[in-house]
């Protein structure tokens, strides 16, 4: 009804509107189309634009008040506008909103301003125009108004088509919102580049906005022939940052060790400086923190660089920057810091951007063990960006859901995500192709089936190999192939693999990472030697925000304790393993921990699978209200209780669901309660070993 009412209104005032204007002399229909252009009612620059005198301007803007024409703040109303101008005469407004634009300019008013009347004027603006248009693109980039922003430069480059810079920047912009239509301006900004610093430059932009973007091999093959090519005469040629920013790129795109890029030194963190609000600044930090990141040299170099480049972030800064230092944050544990990054991308970015973030921000959680809000995450990622973009760009955040599916007892699910994945022939970058074999492997073996999955992992080492990357916890396949290896009995073949991940593990020097190499050595190692290296994986990996990473290493303890005849011990393990994991929403794990403790001759209840069953009631009456926005101290009120004790609730829902902050409740909830309407729907697949 109110929708109803609203448009009779319209139609009322613009009846009205009409006819009084239809009784007027010209001076005032000309006037009322100069308010209609501006927008506004100051009657300086009206009576300026239509050529009337100060007074018949007064009398127009007196006469569209009593009519109902112009709001309070003097604006028009948008329901009078089209009737404040001539039918049919679309020359004449355009002629209108020319003037309209260089009376704004000579005014000195904001460059926004002027460049809305610019965009209504047909054919190609003048040089004076394009100036104001790059103006106003700028002004609406450092508030985050990316979409506006690519318009304002569209057409600033019907001048200078030429211009490879201007298509670049436009190339830049449109990547927050449209990354498949940046691709070809990336290009044409490439091709119009006649310098090769320049060119690497573009190339530069172009492989990290448009990061999980599926390009052509053609493309692809023009990104790294302007990449390498920048890596062939001396530094001084091209200057040492340029340089790093381009073996950044290489990893990225999977060219890394193609181009020796895993050679070269890592320079000290203090040659890096970084401003407030300059946007290449920040770009050229989040680049360094991923590189030494992706490397695996320097923890500390990536860490400095990454918060750097978070903390000089402004609104106009495009989005991969902070997504991007965030995922070196994540790579050093630095877990609320990530999460914190990506938060602040999800919300000042277009939705590739959002879409790349919210993913990036699942596979953080899902690394923290919070399986049920890292489900929700990139399930609202694929939803965001599928209404509004191409499903071709979606193979990173399926990989990402894959991932959670397994560990959530569903790899039927996660293969035919990633088969549906694998047909579109949506290959974006080396770190994608990396996360995208590590689910599908993980998948397979799920499934018990080691041949195919040991190959889908060794394919993963292989393309991680050849990008050059060296981080033992980005896509972790030697310690899973070092835990399949030794569950069929090739712990031979596995000792290699662990001696491997041991290396890079040394270098990084994360807890995760030690602990992931410990791990993987003790599955492959006999005896008692063995043994204590599942324990100091299980020391390691507790210090560490890898909780699901810490349930399965009780879990392979208890394990190697059952087999060496010793079930006491082993329950104890195993009974660690299947509350952390059941905590952490991996349900696959903590069913087989289970079926393992009761083989060791212990007892413990179903593991959950709903947030009914983890939660008890007064824990769901605390989250509940919690999800409705109560604060802590409402809802002790409410529920008659002291606020000691809903927090002590609240933390022992945050553990159950393995969610980190309040606003993780909701998604949290939803996922288990999904899980659970699927568990009842179809009966489980025939699963394989886990773990």
């Amino acid at each position: 009804g109110a929708d109803r009412v609203a448009e009779l209104g319209a139609r009322t005032l613009a009846r009205a509107v009409r006819a009084a204007l239809d009784a007027a002399p010209a001076t005032v229909r000309a006037a009322a189309a100069a308010v209609a252009v501006l927008g506004t009612a100051r009657t300086d620059l009206v009576a300026a634009l239509a050529g009337v005198p100060g007074p018949r301007a007064d009398e127009t803007v007196a006469m569209l008040g009593e009519c109902g024409a112009l709001t309070a703040g003097g604006d028009v109303h948008p329901a009078a506008r089209t009737a404040l101008l001539a039918p049919g005469d679309g020359r004449r407004t355009a002629e209108l909103h020319a003037r309209a634009a260089l009376l704004l300019s000579d005014a000195g008013r904001p460059a926004e301003q002027v460049a809305r009347h610019l965009m209504e004027v047909p054919g190609i603006p003048q040089p004076w125009m394009a100036a104001v248009l790059c103006d106003a693109a700028t002004a609406a980039e450092q508030r985050g108004a990316f979409a506006l922003a690519a318009g304002y430069l569209h057409r600033a480059l019907d001048t200078t088509p030429e211009d490879d810079r201007l298509r670049l920047r436009l190339a830049v912009a449109l990547a927050q919102t449209d990354p498949l239509a940046a691709v070809p301006m990336f290009r044409a900004a490439l091709a119009l580049a006649a310098d090769p610093a320049d060119r690497a430059r573009i190339a530069v932009e172009c492989a990290m906005a448009c990061l999980a973007v599926p390009l052509a091999p053609t493309h692809r093959a023009e990104l790294a022939e302007a990449l390498e090519r920048a890596l062939d005469g001396p530094d001084g040629d091209w200057g040492p940052r340029l340089r790093w920013q381009v073996r950044t790129a290489l990893l990225v795109t999977g060219r890394g060790r193609a181009s020796a890029v895993a050679t070269v030194p890592v320079p000290r963190a203090t040659a890096f400086t970084v401003a407030r609000d300059d946007t290449a600044n920040v770009q050229e930090q989040a680049l360094a923190a991923l590189r030494a990141a992706l490397a695996g040299h320097s923890r500390e170099l990536a860490v400095a660089a990454a918060r750097r480049a978070v903390a000089a972030a402004g609104p106009s800064c495009p989005g991969w920057p902070l997504i991007t230092a965030a995922a070196a944050l994540a790579l050093a544990d630095e877990t609320d810091a990530a999460t914190t990054a990506l938060d602040r991308a999800v919300r000042g970015a277009g939705p590739w951007s959002r879409t790349l973030a919210r993913t990036g921000r699942a596979l953080v959680l899902h690394r923290a063990g919070a399986v049920a809000e890292a489900e929700a995450t990139v399930r609202a990622a694929i939803e965001d960006f599928g209404a509004a973009g191409s499903d071709a760009c979606l193979t990173a955040p399926r990989a990402v859901l894959a991932a959670v599916l397994v560990d959530r007892g569903e790899a039927h699910r996660a293969e035919a995500l990633l088969a549906d994945a694998d047909r579109s022939e949506a290959g974006g970058t080396g770190l994608e192709e990396q996360l995208f074999l590590l689910a599908r492997g993980r998948a397979r073996w799920a499934h018990g089936d080691a041949d195919a999955a040991l190959h889908l992992l060794r394919a993963c080492g292989r393309v991680q190999y050849d990008a050059g990357v060296a981080n033992p916890v980005f896509a972790p396949w030697w310690a899973d192939s070092c835990l399949v290896l030794a569950a069929v009995r090739r712990p031979t073949e596995g000792r290699v693999l662990a001696e491997y991940g041991a290396d890079l593990a040394a270098r990084w020097g994360t807890a995760r990472a030690l602990g992931l190499a410990a791990l993987a050595s003790g599955a492959v190692t006999p005896g008692r030697a063995g043994l204590d290296r599942l324990a100091e994986a299980v020391h390691l990996l507790a210090a560490s925000p890898a909780r699901a990473e810490h349930a399965r290493a009780e879990f392979g303890l208890g394990r190697a304790l059952l087999l060496a005849g010793d079930p006491a011990g082993a329950r104890e393990h195993l009974r660690t393993a299947t509350a952390l994991a059941g905590g952490c929403g991996a349900l696959a794990l903590a069913r087989a921990a289970r079926r393992l403790l009761i083989t060791a001759g212990g007892r413990m209840p179903e593991v959950a699978t709903s947030a009914a069953d983890l939660l008890t009631g007064a824990e769901l009456r605390v989250a509940g209200l919690a999800v409705d926005g109560a604060s802590n101290r409402q809802i002790a009120r409410t529920l008659f209780v002291t606020v000691r004790t809903v927090e002590s609730h609240l933390t022992s829902v945050y553990r159950k669901l393995g969610v980190t902050r309040r606003d993780g409740l909701a998604p949290a909830l939803d996922g288990a309660r999904r899980g659970a309407v699927r568990a009842a729907e179809e009966p489980p697949p025939a699963g394989g070993p886990t773990g």
